[in-house]
């Protein structure tokens, strides 16, 4: 379990059965909060299950400190896409808009594309 010590919310959990065989489970030791447990399936497949948060900007924190945990959240997640196979992200992003070709757009837009 990461050490969350004077957070004042957020943070990530992945709960499993005792039956669901775990073949890997690792916690990030940067700011990136991400937890990720690997799966071993019937067929001997490994699918990875990825929980992240990005806790949204706000005064606890500079403007500097925050983008740097989306730098190694956002690294972390592409290390993940990028070697494992079966990969299933989910969590709580904070996302409000991006802008995409100087347009905002939504994060329903976001979703779909």
């Amino acid at each position: 379990m990461k050490n969350r010590s004077g957070k004042g919310g957020g943070g990530v959990m992945i709960l499993s059965k005792k039956t669901i065989k775990l073949s890997k489970v690792d916690i990030s030791l940067n700011t990136a909060e991400v937890i990720k447990v690997a799966v071993k399936e019937v067929n001997d497949d490994l699918t990875t299950y990825a929980g992240v948060y990005i806790p949204p900007l706000t005064n606890a924190w500079t403007r500097n400190e925050h983008q740097v945990t989306l730098e190694e959240t956002l690294n972390k997640m592409e290390r993940l896409v990028s070697r494992d196979r079966n990969v299933f992200i989910v969590g709580d992003f904070n996302i409000k808009k991006k802008k995409m070709g100087g347009k905002n757009i939504s994060r329903r837009k976001l979703m779909e594309q």
